[in-house]
């Protein structure tokens, strides 16, 4: 089994005339499967060499019979909490960065810079990029992943299966460690998040949960941190997201804030009631 990953219609012909193919009814010129292998060829874009199904090749085969894709960490960006301080960075935060994009890291580099005595909080954005073989443009790993499955899941399969990508995609959260007597309904329960999606919202998560701590910590009345991080920890990835978000939308309204404060302040104090605890403060010395 093989799929052409071709870069001009005359690569595509010679792959098709191999004797060995010929042999195979389906794949002679013209048959509707051949139709549906050339929709998917990267010559039928302007810039072939971003089609997904070339860079799909391109890291197979140097896989297969080189060695593994190179990964590093790079910086991404450098952005002050202040948008409006007087810090000097490396590299700003741009939306929506694309392939190439970044700075290598090395031991020495100065990231950021302010005047003397000034104390500027800032965030430094790492990202974790695979080099792509043919070209050695850097590329973020997850980025580069999310491209190549989805591609794979909602353009390549059904094209190939039923010659077309308008019908509902095949889900992208399936258990296969464990067998399935009915495929079918294995799929139609299965998760519709893609691993990168489920990724991204680990990682925010995970910040979400010591951000909300912190938060938290200001309050008066605020309880016990181990309890704000077992009422965190009782919460799904998706929960402590939507709390995080909540807040985002009322930072620059303080009023709002605090309300939004005791709001995550009485969910603790129902946790605890909950689970049979009593429940205290922090204190001044939480």
């Amino acid at each position: 089994m093989e799929m052409p990953a071709t870069c001009d219609a005359a690569a595509l012909a010679q792959w098709f005339g191999n004797r060995r193919r010929r042999q195979l009814a389906p794949l002679n010129a013209g048959t509707p499967l051949a139709q549906r292998i050339e929709r998917l060829q990267p010559f039928q874009r302007r810039n072939p060499d971003e089609h997904p199904l070339r860079l799909l090749a391109v890291y197979t085969n140097v896989a297969k019979h080189r060695a593994p894709a190179v990964a590093a960490t790079r910086l991404g960006a450098v952005q002050p909490d202040d948008p409006r301080s007087d810090l000097t960075v490396a590299l700003p935060l741009k939306r929506g960065p694309q392939p190439g994009d970044g700075l290598p890291l090395r031991e020495g580099d100065v990231l950021a810079s302010a005047p003397r005595g000034a104390r500027i909080p800032f965030s430094v954005w790492p990202t974790v990029s695979v080099q792509r073989p043919d070209s050695g443009m850097w590329a973020i790993a997850a980025n580069e992943l999310e491209l190549l499955e989805e591609w794979v899941r909602t353009v390549a399969i059904p094209v190939l299966v039923t010659d077309r990508h308008e019908v509902s995609p095949l889900p992208p959260h399936l258990d296969i460690t464990v067998g399935h007597r009915d495929m079918r309904a294995a799929l139609a329960t299965a998760g519709r998040a893609p691993a990168v999606v489920r990724a991204r919202d680990r990682i925010a998560a995970a910040t979400g949960r010591a951000g909300l701590v912190e938060f938290l910590a200001f309050f008066p009345e605020r309880p016990e941190a181990e309890t704000v991080r077992a009422w965190l920890d009782s919460l799904d990835d998706t929960q402590v997201v939507e709390h995080v978000l909540r807040l985002r939308t009322v930072s620059d309204r303080a009023r709002e804030l605090i309300e939004a404060g005791g709001e995550l302040i009485t969910e603790v104090r129902r946790y605890k009631e909950r689970i049979g605890e009593p429940y205290r403060t922090g204190g001044a010395g939480a």
